[in-house]
């Protein structure tokens, strides 16, 4: 079990000692997709790979809320929210724009100095490869139009 997979664990029981039902529904709800990716990589998962878990169960709430506000159905948009919350605790604080900026630069003057030719899918594929779980890909694209520009 992973560092991470472990603490959300240990949060679960924590909840359900402490009666926080709806913590424990989303700690039990993130735990059971953390168990299916491991059934499906038919191994333990790394920390790397639980953090995508839990970073795909975030853009699922997201995409809910949005839905939510969308219908005007302020109880659910509210309930999500929440959640949303408690499923951000478990992700890393992501780069700035500014720090995104830096990298970006580095790998796009590795590339020209190896005399490549600097194109959006592979620039966009070895900043992502630098930067990680800690930084999502929508962040990294506007930055990425703009060097190429």
């Amino acid at each position: 079990m992973s560092p991470l997979e472990t603490r959300i664990h240990e949060d679960m029981i924590v909840a359900m000692k402490e009666k926080r039902a709806h913590e424990l529904v989303v700690l039990r709800q993130l735990r059971a997709a953390i168990k299916n990716a491991a059934i499906d990589s038919s191994g333990e998962l790394s920390d790397d790979d639980v953090l995508n878990v839990i970073r795909k169960e975030y853009k699922k709430l997201n995409d809910s809320l949005s839905d939510f506000i969308a219908a005007s159905r302020t109880d659910l948009a509210t309930s999500t929210k929440e959640e949303i919350t408690i499923v951000q605790s478990y992700l890393p604080a992501s780069l700035s724009s500014d720090e995104i900026r830096v990298i970006a630069q580095k790998v796009y003057n590795e590339i020209k100095e190896q005399g490549r030719p600097v194109t959006k899918g592979p620039l966009m594929g070895a900043v992502m490869k630098e930067i990680g779980a800690r930084a999502q890909g929508n962040d990294v694209i506007p930055i990425i139009d703009e060097l190429i520009q």
